[in-house]
């Protein structure tokens, strides 16, 4: 075997191995872990706005109800019968047409149902004296906060980078022997 044998069996060899060297990488990924340790500043105005929400059962202990006071001024129609049972002392001097001044001195007992009809007006301040109360609160409260978060933060962990090595050498995988028929389910990029 001459030169031009030994350049031959060297060129198959390398067409060979770069078709075994391109069917490997078509088939396999390679997944780097990477460590990542180091630290983050944050130099940032944060904006937040959100509904709280708030459930809870008032009692006497969290009110202080000593000075509650219920304002009225309203009308109230009255209709109704008013039993009068009185006695009115009537005490005066009477003149007569001849000029005699005569003193009159009677109790004047008067029994009778008087009708009521009317609007009757009232204006008051009614001191409300409350001993036990239980008032349930369920209710959402809007909360809009903003601030300057300036922090630093530790970061400390490991990352798997994958790498396609088929999609990064697409030159030997056209070179590469005949692939195998996909099975389902398998990525075919």
């Amino acid at each position: 075997m001459g030169i031009a044998g030994a350049m031959f069996l060297v060129l198959a060899a390398a067409v060979a191995l770069a078709a075994f060297v391109g069917w490997l990488i078509s088939r396999y990924d390679i997944v780097f872990t990477v460590p990542v340790d180091g630290s983050v500043e944050i130099d940032q105005p944060v904006s937040i706005a959100l509904e709280v929400p708030i459930e809870m059962l008032l009692t006497e202990t969290e009110i202080d109800l000593s000075q509650l006071e219920l304002p009225l001024d309203t009308d109230i129609f009255v209709a109704g019968m008013v039993e009068l049972d009185t006695i009115i002392p009537i005490a005066t001097d009477v003149t007569t047409s001849l000029g005699i001044s005569v003193p009159i001195k009677a109790n004047v007992p008067i029994k009778a149902n008087v009708p009521i009809r009317q609007n009757l007006h009232v204006r008051e301040r009614l001191a409300l004296d409350i001993e036990h109360v239980h008032i349930p609160v369920k209710t959402k409260v809007p909360v809009q906060v903003s601030f300057a978060l300036r922090q630093s933060f530790r970061i400390s962990t490991k990352i798997e980078v994958p790498i396609r090595l088929r999609s990064l050498l697409p030159s030997l995988r056209s070179r590469s022997a005949p692939r195998e028929p996909e099975t389902p389910g398998r990525d075919s990029a």
